[in-house]
């Protein structure tokens, strides 16, 4: 996974309203090689066994709804690489970087994190043990069809947890503050809409 940082901060560059960012491609060639292309620039080829045998690591932080922050290790992409992407951005400070595959923990999630603590706001948590689960009503689901030209599914936003409740409420679920299914406990952290 090849992610855009500032230089400066070392803090992920990941804004979604930003069309240069929505717009920029990276496109598979070959096992090892992607070629990124974005309006008005000529396409840049990275290869990742190239990549991986630069010594500049750096540790960059990204956020998870803009609440939990997660570290990434992350290879440099060089100075080529730096200078499209900046060129590409009109931000002198952005630099690409690929992060390196770790090993996932086998200690239970809430064990190593704490995570359940009450101020969880302070938790640095790495990018690979990060869960992520999207939760959706139906009955949410059919409300906002309801006031629809058309019609949207439940993979229009990409939930992992379909959920039916037994009473006819919409949007409850933004008002859980924790989530139970089974034995895994969840916190319910933004909702999509």
């Amino acid at each position: 996974m090849f992610v855009i940082y500032d230089d400066s901060t070392k803090c992920t560059i990941q804004d979604k309203k930003d069309p240069r960012l929505n717009s920029l491609e990276m496109i598979p060639m070959t096992e090892y090689k992607i070629k990124l292309a974005g309006e008005g620039m000529p396409d840049l080829v990275l290869d990742i066994m190239v990549i991986q045998n630069i010594s500049t690591r750096i540790s960059a932080l990204t956020s998870s709804h803009d609440k939990f922050l997660i570290g990434l290790n992350c290879i440099d992409c060089g100075t080529k690489a730096a200078a499209w992407i900046s060129r590409y951005l009109q931000n002198s400070n952005a630099r690409l970087g690929y992060n390196i595959p770790q090993n996932k923990s086998l200690e239970p999630f809430e064990y190593k994190y704490n995570f359940l603590k009450e101020n969880n706001v302070d938790i640095t948590v790495p990018y690979e043990n990060f869960p992520s689960c999207q939760l959706l009503s139906e009955n949410s689901l059919s409300y906002v069809n309801s006031r629809l030209n058309h019609s949207v599914h439940t993979n229009d936003f990409q939930a992992n947890i379909v959920f039916a409740p037994f009473h006819d409420t919409s949007f409850t679920e933004f008002k859980w503050e924790w989530i139970n299914i089974g034995n895994a406990i969840m916190k319910n952290v933004k909702p999509w809409l």
